[in-house]
């Protein structure tokens, strides 16, 4: 599973799932690997919850959740800087960057898409903290280091909690989104491991809608 996805989103939700299926057992691991059928069959993975592009061949994707990307920051980094009204504003070192949003994915693919999507030009990226999964650029910002571009699945607890403040009301859809990918005859576990996570991103998204501005499609 994708490893910022797997902490923030599909852990917390597991006790649900084996209340339902006491009798499932699931092994989670997260990476975020180039992931085909010779691996899955050579390395005994049942299923894997990928966030990329899709494209999959010889396997089974369901795409069961898109994403939303939202700048966001502490309420204390906020004080303590001028004011943002407009993605021009916006400081090449406060932001901060998930530098592998998903395997093969551009260094700063996730701000890049936001500024070209919301037609305005991006700050010089020089200076802006670097990490490799998005939890690692989330933490900085929770510590009131700078703003990191916000996936509404890994943030949206953080925002209804006051611990994260959307800095603009702008979100914008990813290229990105969540799959279920199995060999192309999944055991019944398997699923009933999908159908779960249907159902789960179904009443996320409800609640997403609630929370966060909903980009413009």
């Amino acid at each position: 599973c994708s490893p910022s996805f797997a902490m923030s989103w599909l852990t917390p939700r597991l006790g649900e799932f084996f209340r339902q299926y006491p009798s499932l057992g699931l092994r989670v691991f997260g990476e975020f690997h180039t992931l085909d059928r010779t691996r899955m069959v050579r390395d005994g993975i049942e299923a894997a919850v990928r966030f990329d592009l899709g494209g999959y061949r010889d396997l089974s994707a369901t795409v069961f959740l898109d994403e939303w990307l939202i700048p966001v920051a502490s309420p204390g980094f906020l004080a303590g800087h001028p004011p943002i009204t407009a993605p021009a504003d916006l400081q090449g070192d406060w932001l901060l960057h998930d530098g592998s949003a998903w395997d093969g994915a551009d260094t700063y693919e996730e701000w890049q898409h936001w500024f070209t999507q919301m037609g305005a030009t991006p700050p010089p990226w020089a200076g802006g903290q670097q990490f490799n999964l998005s939890q690692l650029a989330l933490g900085a910002a929770l510590a009131g280091q700078g703003i990191a571009m916000g996936r509404a699945a890994l943030v949206l607890q953080d925002v209804k909690a006051g611990r994260l403040v959307p800095v603009l009301a702008h979100s914008v859809l990813s290229r990105a989104a969540y799959s279920f990918v199995t060999t192309a005859h999944p055991s019944p576990a398997m699923d009933k491991v999908r159908e779960w996570l249907v159902d789960e991103a179904q009443r996320f998204c409800e609640q997403r809608r609630q929370v966060l501005p909903a980009p413009a499609r």
